[in-house]
């Protein structure tokens, strides 16, 4: 592949990478990578690839990176921390929201989750790759995310008052994010928009009944 990428990164993309000042070489590098992953797909982007879209020398790349497997890994990981930071804002109270109860800002975060994956496979046709696509760095990547996912989840239910006969917080954690499982990719590729919000709204449902108060 000897051309640019047609597509340009989406608004906002790759921000948080970005200094305030100025534009860092590891940033451009990135930016370009993501731009080109996200419409070719991780196969066909090359180390070669992601120089040329960034204006740099092949040998610049490997000064920041080990390969193509770290860059991926790298914006995997950018986009997961942007997953999980929509997660913790909704399970956070809202001082707007006062009637929001912990049960209802759990499965607020659970949704915030899906509504954000959504959003990551609207960005390209390859985007998803992003999350899976074999490399070690995207897996290294997912495997943190669902680390801290179920450390979220965990502490969250913690705190949320529960009868004594239930399992540890960390089991019911693993439990809840199972039930979710559906609605994260490739999975969630199969869902049209009007079968996943009845699905949504039928798996908290059940959640919140589970979770109210005995």
């Amino acid at each position: 592949m000897s051309h640019s990428a047609e597509r340009r990164a989406p608004m906002g993309a790759l921000t948080a990478l970005r200094p305030s000042a100025e534009r860092t070489r590891r940033n451009q590098l990135l930016e370009a990578a993501d731009r080109l992953v996200v419409h070719y797909g991780p196969n066909k982007t090359t180390v070669a690839d992601i120089a040329r879209e960034a204006g740099v020398a092949v040998g610049s790349v490997y000064l920041e990176f080990a390969g193509k497997s770290e860059i991926l890994g790298a914006l995997s990981g950018w986009r997961l921390e942007g997953i999980l930071d929509a997660m913790r804002a909704a399970v956070e109270p809202d001082p707007e929201r006062p009637d929001r109860v912990l049960a209802e800002r759990i499965c607020d975060a659970l949704e915030a989750r899906t509504r954000a994956f959504v959003d990551l496979m609207r960005d390209g046709r390859h985007a998803e790759s992003l999350l899976h696509c074999g490399c070690d760095g995207v897996a290294g990547a997912w495997q943190r995310f669902e680390i801290a996912t179920a450390q979220l989840m965990t502490e969250a239910l913690e705190a949320l008052s529960a009868p004594a006969d239930l399992p540890p917080a960390a089991h019911r954690a693993e439990a809840l994010l199972r039930a979710y499982a559906a609605f994260t990719p490739p999975s969630l590729c199969a869902y049209e928009a009007d079968a996943l919000q009845a699905a949504l709204q039928g798996t908290r449902a059940l959640v919140l009944n589970g979770l109210r108060p005995r």
